[in-house]
This record gives C-alpha cells, sequence and structure tokens, in this order.
C-alpha cells in the first residue's frame, strides 16, 4: 500500500514541477510579446498618419500594420490594400508584399 503512495507523490510533485515549467514559459511568452509590441509602436508612431498595435496578432494579421512598420524602417514607399473590409486576398495579397519585399533586402 505504501508503494502506491509514492508513486501519487511523485506524480503530484512532477505535475507541480511541468505546471510550473510551462507557467515559466507562458509568462516569458507574454514578456516578449508586449516587448516588441512597444518596440513596434515606437517606430509607428513615426508613420503618417500614426498608427499603434494593441494586439500583436490581431493587428498584424491583415498586413497592413506590417508594411506601414517596414515604411518607417527602410523609408520606402511599399504598396499596401488598405480599406473598413479587407477581405482574406487582400490580406494575402499585403502579407506577400512583406515578404517580397524582405526577400528583396535579404
Amino acid at each position: 500500500m505504501a508503494h502506491y503512495k509514492d508513486v501519487s507523490v511523485r506524480k503530484t510533485s512532477l505535475n507541480l514541477v511541468t505546471g510550473f515549467f510551462q507557467y515559466l514559459r507562458d509568462e516569458q511568452e507574454a514578456v516578449q510579446k508586449r516587448t516588441f509590441t512597444k518596440w513596434i509602436n515606437s517606430h509607428l508612431a513615426k508613420h503618417k498618419p500614426p498608427l499603434e498595435v494593441n494586439d500583436l496578432f490581431e493587428d498584424i494579421k491583415d498586413g497592413v500594420k506590417l508594411l506601414a512598420l517596414l515604411e518607417v524602417l527602410s523609408g520606402q514607399r511599399l504598396p499596401c490594400e488598405q480599406g473598413r473590409q479587407l477581405k482574406r486576398i487582400h490580406w494575402v495579397s499585403n502579407i506577400g508584399n512583406a515578404l517580397k519585399f524582405l526577400e528583396g533586402r535579404k
């Protein structure tokens, strides 16, 4: 009977350690996301008109703010699909333009 208690205690301890490491990874990821968002916003503030990223993944996915960031960093004007109701095809076009620009710059 004592053997089952030892196994149970080890499993509980292992779960606590695993959970703690997962918490640390999640916390590190959150810190990196906040830091990168602040860095992007410091550059997008220079864009005309100034832009801001609130949610990194949501605000970058259509490519508009990503292209604006590349414009600010490079000093070059880049083609961008804009509007209130961008469709997925426009998102793909914008991201494609960003990737083409970066590939050309190596």
